[in-house]
């Protein structure tokens, strides 16, 4: 049998290999939705929250310390806001789950929107900066864009 599938590669070792690669070829991945995330057990569902909010803390830390303030854009000052309003109220993920359950809950016309985005809404900050708000406008208008 070993002997056959070395004949084989060896002959046609290009074509089984592309045959095998295409297989695995990652498949276009869309975005979580919150009803998919509704139906997440609780583990799942504080996994989910503690990544968005890690990478949107790391973003806005790296746009704070590579862009000047006065040269961000609304998305970028949104950002940054996100990160000082989690970094001003540490919470424990359980709490930020309980947050992100309530927004959900709340707001079932969006449950089909991307799941990165509510998770977005539910912990931001309510400044009364108007960049703040057009920065947040701005990343929900591109979630639901596809941005």
């Amino acid at each position: 049998m070993i002997d056959c599938a070395r004949i084989l590669l060896s002959k046609h070792g290009w074509l089984f290999l592309l045959l095998l690669g295409l297989s695995g070829w990652p498949s276009p991945a869309s975005a979580m939705t919150g009803n998919e995330w509704r139906a997440l057990p609780t583990a799942a569902r504080t996994s989910y929250v503690t990544g968005v909010v890690d990478n949107l803390v790391d973003f806005g830390a790296a746009v704070r310390s590579l862009v000047p303030a006065e040269k961000r854009t609304a998305s970028e000052k949104m950002l940054v806001s996100f990160e000082e309003c989690i970094v001003r109220t540490p919470r424990p993920p359980s709490q930020l789950v309980a947050i992100v359950d309530k927004y959900v809950k709340d707001n079932p016309a969006q449950w089909h929107g991307r799941m990165s985005g509510l998770v977005f809404e539910a912990l931001r900050c309510r400044d009364s900066s108007a960049g703040v708000r057009a920065g947040a406008s701005a990343l929900s208008s591109g979630a639901r864009q596809g941005e």
